[in-house]
């Protein structure tokens, strides 16, 4: 069976800063924080060089870039339980067999898992 992380509530995939040092730890992966504080808010952002580089462009290192089913990841959700939940989301492992080419759907932030197939002709209008 194949293993792969869901966002299982409306909001959308996240992991805490705890998941995201955590998921880093284990993947040996240097990750330079930023403390923005534009507006009301403190926003704390991840960058995989250093953003007080001199003429560099910081490369961002975004959770929901990850790969659904890297083992690392799922290491995370099982050691932390609850903690690795980003402010939105509450993650889930879900099982498929092996053999599936799958997709993550979702609506409204909530995901599912749905086996690939093919489409033509279909237009999203906004």
């Amino acid at each position: 069976m194949r293993r792969i992380v869901i966002n299982d509530r409306c909001g959308g995939f996240g992991l805490s800063h705890k998941a995201i040092m955590r998921y880093a730890e284990i993947r040996e992966i240097k990750i330079y924080l930023w403390r923005d504080s534009i507006g009301p808010d403190l926003a704390l952002h991840y960058y995989l060089t250093s953003p007080k580089a001199e003429g560099k462009v910081p490369d961002y290192w975004l959770d929901y870039d990850l790969e659904r089913d890297d083992p690392a990841l799922i290491q995370v959700i099982e050691e932390l339980g609850k903690e690795a939940n980003g402010e939105f989301a509450s993650l889930r492992i879900i099982e498929i067999p092996d053999d599936v080419e799958f997709t993550i759907k979702e609506s409204h932030g909530n995901e599912w898992i749905a086996e690939k197939h093919r489409t033509w002709g279909h237009e999203v209008v906004v």
